[in-house]
């Protein structure tokens, strides 16, 4: 059914500001609807000169590049068999979610990423090696601490 008194919404300045005037019957939503925060202002002045006042806002092409190649995750399984090594950077490749493009760069070849992957799909023991160049790769810090645990009275640590 129509609405016997049609309704007309105008912006009234004054002083610097803006405000919506409403010719009744008005709702809060009707108040809602026509916002001035949701008018769109078109003016490629105004938007050339929003671009160039937040130009720091906006992402580099670095980032836009990681992002673009980040469409494809990298995720390992991890397995009961895994070594201890190849556990901790399987662990850490899954919860980083990282995608591999974004990391050749790191590598002088374009082979030694593959075979570091390949590393991992393997059943084999993690080198010591290949877990220091995943983890120099991945950013990602380490160290080992032994202490004696005082089972041996004869040469204690």
């Amino acid at each position: 059914e129509k609405d016997p008194k049609p309704r007309s919404i105008y912006i009234v300045e004054e002083n610097g500001t803006s405000t919506i005037e409403f010719y009744d019957p008005v709702t809060d939503l009707d108040k809602e609807m026509y916002s001035v925060d949701k008018i769109v202002d078109f003016d490629p002045t105004k938007i050339f000169d929003t671009i160039e006042r937040e130009k720091e806002n906006f992402l580099n092409k670095e980032i836009v590049e990681v992002m673009n190649n980040n469409r494809e995750i990298f995720t390992v399984t991890i397995k009961d068999t895994d070594d201890f090594l190849k556990y901790v950077v399987k662990k850490a490749i899954n919860d980083k979610k990282i995608n591999l493009k974004n990391y050749r760069h790191k590598f002088d070849s374009p082979y030694d990423l593959n075979n570091l992957k390949s590393g991992l799909q393997k059943d084999t023991k993690m080198t010591v090696t290949n877990f220091k160049t995943w983890c120099e790769v991945l950013g990602l810090k380490w160290y080992m601490k032994v202490e004696d645990d005082g089972t041996d009275k004869l040469s204690p640590l």
